[in-house]
């Protein structure tokens, strides 16, 4: 089995990234992992080590799930770890808007699924890109947060979902910063997200 370490100096906390390292055992080769359905990129982290960072789900719980793909001389397998996680206490906010983005038509409903699905296949692809971004990440503008990460959002007085951006305040048509070096994927007018820019 594998040695895993979390980076001490972090944790691992819900809606957080991470690093951890991982030394595998002699004559053993690490093949890559995941966490919650998301690969693990490695990279070297000195003698015999390996760290990748790692994302955790706004609603983890108390651990989060590794799955590290191992290969020997003439065999292939597949060790899962469980690493401890510290809950977040994400606050909530009500919000009151039109009926249709609570409960939207058919038409509407067909359409954020496939907005959805277009975001998923830009997450897809950019794994398999080399990393362009070195950090740390800058703020994509210096204005106060009118809606921070992982609030739970309360509609019309309904649970519908957690926020898994952070929203800034701004004017239309006020520029906003890549937080990071990278490749403009996708462009579009979002039903839920509005104007949308994935990089």
């Amino acid at each position: 089995m594998p040695r895993i370490i979390v980076d001490a100096s972090t944790g691992l906390t819900e809606g957080s990234l991470g690093w951890i390292r991982v030394t595998p055992a002699a004559g053993v080769t690490l093949n890559g992992g995941e966490v919650a359905g998301e690969p693990l990129h490695f990279e070297p982290a000195g003698e015999n080590r390996l760290r990748a960072l790692v994302g955790v789900p706004v609603e983890a719980g108390d651990s989060v799930g590794v799955s590290l793909f191992l290969l020997g001389p003439e065999w292939s397998d597949t060790a899962l770890a469980y690493l401890p996680v510290r809950r977040s206490g994400y606050p909530s906010e009500v919000l009151k808007v039109a009926p249709g983005f609570v409960k939207p038509d058919s038409a509407a409903a067909a359409r954020i699924q496939s907005e959805i699905l277009k975001s998923r296949q830009v997450s897809r692809r950019s794994q398999s890109r080399t990393r362009l971004w070195t950090g740390p990440f800058r703020l994509p503008r210096s204005t106060r947060i009118t809606s921070p990460f992982g609030t739970a959002r309360v509609f019309n007085g309904e649970v519908q979902s957690r926020h898994l951006g952070t929203d800034f305040a701004g004017a239309v048509g006020e520029p906003v910063l890549a937080a990071g070096r990278g490749i403009v994927a996708l462009v579009g007018n979002f039903y839920l997200a509005g104007g949308t820019i994935y990089l």
